[in-house]
């Protein structure tokens, strides 16, 4: 069940993958998986953990400025 990925992840698996790669079998589905390259997975982790990163610090400033803290 596709629905904890993101949107860059979602892209990156359709594009390696095809659109209907949860319908197909598991032997299918890895052979495709193996053709990504360690450096686009790399890019794709560090792109999402930037992104995290970036969420959680805007998360904690405006809940530091909604208790009148500065952030």
């Amino acid at each position: 069940m596709p629905s904890w990925d993101s949107a860059a992840a979602d892209a990156l698996w359709t594009e390696a993958c095809g659109k209907d790669r949860w319908l197909g079998t598991t032997e299918k589905l890895e052979q495709d998986m193996r053709r990504v390259s360690d450096a686009r997975l790399w890019r794709c982790r560090t792109a999402a953990r930037k992104a995290l990163i970036e969420y959680a610090r805007g998360r904690l400033s405006r809940q530091l400025n909604g208790l009148g803290r500065v952030a």
